[in-house]
């Protein structure tokens, strides 16, 4: 069974000057005879051949090593490696083994060279995080305001009033209950 490791980040991607070099790691029974690195300069497809390298990386791995020139091109570099046998062919993409060539969603992808925007060299940027706050003491209620608005005559009169509640009980707890009227309720 053929296993192979890469991911866009180091010790599988190193840069040096104006060149990108991507390593794959592959081990197993029958390993193929070439690798290709298919990668894209602005929207054209390039085949890119790899080399294997004498070192192994770790005991029963095999190295194989492309380079992609970051001279030119856009900075998204997509790529998937292409595994040649004399009989047949398979694709390495980071969902696994194809058969079929990747589309270009389905490919790795690094951003290089990557400065970010120049405009966020001038910007100040602060991050602000919630602060704990202890909490607020429990406050029992002993007494409660109420406005009370009646119809008379056909005149609102309101009347304000202060209500002592109940001494809570042990173990149980008070609720305060408000009442509301709707204007069905007055008579016209």
């Amino acid at each position: 069974m053929l296993k192979a490791w890469h991911l866009p980040v180091a010790p599988f991607i190193k840069v040096q000057q104006d060149r990108l070099f991507i390593t794959l790691w592959l081990s197993g029974e029958s390993l193929p005879q070439r690798i290709t690195l298919r990668a894209e300069e602005d929207n054209e497809e390039l085949s890119l051949p790899m080399q294997r390298l004498r070192q192994a990386p770790q005991p029963g791995v095999v190295a194989w090593r492309g380079e992609i020139s970051l001279a030119s091109g856009q900075p998204r570099r997509r790529y998937s490696f292409k595994l040649l046998w004399a009989d047949h062919q398979r694709w390495f993409t980071p969902q696994g083994f194809t058969r079929f060539p990747p589309a270009r969603l389905e490919q790795f992808a690094i951003d290089l060279p990557d400065a970010g925007p120049q405009w966020v060299a001038d910007q100040v940027f602060y991050q602000f995080s919630p602060i704990a706050l202890p909490a607020a003491p429990r406050v029992t209620p002993t007494r409660m305001r109420s406005i009370t608005i009646t119809r008379r005559d056909g005149r609102l009169c309101a009347r304000r009033g202060t209500t002592r509640l109940p001494a809570r009980r042990a173990g149980r707890r008070s609720t305060a209950g408000i009442s509301t009227a709707s204007a069905k309720n007055f008579p016209t």
